[in-house]
C-alpha cells in the first residue's frame, strides 16, 4: 500500500512540477517578445524580415535573453565579429574556443546589426525574394544558407513561432490588432494546457484507485 501511495505522489508530483515550470518559461518567453517585438516589426517594415523570424532566432540565440553573449554584450544572435566588424567584442567559446563576437551598447542594436548581417551576405540574397509572411520559407532558407549548423535548425524557429504565436506580427495590422489577435491566441493556448493538466491530474487519480482496489 505504501509503495503505491508513494508512486501516486511522485505522478502528482511530477505533474505539478512540469506545468509549473512550463508556466514559469513561457512568462520569461513572454516578457521577452514584449520587449522586443517593437524593434522587430520596425526592421520588418524596413527591410522585409519577418518579425516571427527575428524573434524566434533573439529567443534561441539568447536563451531568451539569458546568454552569455546576451548580457554581457548584448548580443542576441550569436553574430561573430568576421573581418568587416570595428566595434566592441568578447571572446565566447562556440563552434570553437575563445571566438570573437561582437558587442553591442543596447540590444537593440543587435536587432539592427541583424538586419545589416543577412542583407550584405550574398547566401542570405534570395531569402529577400520571400514575402515577409512566409516565416516557413525564411527559416528554411536560414538554415540552408548555414546561418546555424544545426540541422534541425530551420524546425526549432518554426516551432518556437508557432508556439508562441509569433506570426502575427508578420501580418498587415496594426500593432494593436496584432496585440488583441495575438491575446485570443494565447488565451485558448492557456486553455488547453489548463484542460490537459486537470486530464493528466484526472487519469492519474483514476490508475491510483485500480492500483488501491487491487491492493
Amino acid at each position: 500500500m505504501s509503495k503505491i501511495l508513494s508512486i501516486l505522489f511522485f505522478a502528482l508530483f511530477f505533474n505539478a512540477t512540469y506545468f509549473s515550470a512550463l508556466a514559469e518559461t513561457e512568462a520569461t518567453a513572454e516578457e521577452y517578445i514584449q520587449k522586443f517585438k517593437g524593434i522587430s516589426i520596425s526592421e520588418m517594415k524596413k527591410y522585409g524580415i519577418p518579425a516571427s523570424i527575428k524573434l524566434a532566432q533573439g529567443l534561441l540565440e539568447s536563451g531568451m535573453g539569458t546568454s552569455k553573449l546576451a548580457v554581457y554584450g548584448n548580443n542576441h544572435f550569436g553574430i561573430k565579429c568576421h573581418t568587416v566588424w570595428t566595434g566592441a567584442t568578447m571572446k565566447h567559446t562556440d563552434d570553437a574556443v575563445d571566438e570573437c563576437f561582437r558587442v553591442y551598447s543596447d540590444p537593440n542594436d543587435s536587432y539592427k546589426d541583424h538586419s545589416q548581417f543577412l542583407l550584405t551576405r550574398p547566401r542570405y540574397a534570395s531569402l529577400f525574394k520571400l514575402k515577409s509572411n512566409d516565416y516557413k520559407g525564411w527559416a528554411n532558407g536560414l538554415r540552408e544558407a548555414g546561418y546555424a549548423t544545426n540541422p534541425r535548425y530551420a524546425n526549432m524557429i518554426i516551432d518556437v513561432i508557432e508556439r508562441h504565436q509569433l506570426y502575427v506580427y508578420d501580418m498587415d495590422l496594426s500593432e494593436t490588432e496584432m496585440e488583441k489577435y495575438r491575446n485570443q491566441l494565447v488565451s485558448q493556448e492557456k486553455e488547453t494546457l489548463i484542460a490537459l493538466q486537470k486530464q493528466n491530474v484526472k487519469i492519474e487519480s483514476n490508475q491510483a484507485s485500480v492500483l488501491l482496489s487491487r491492493a
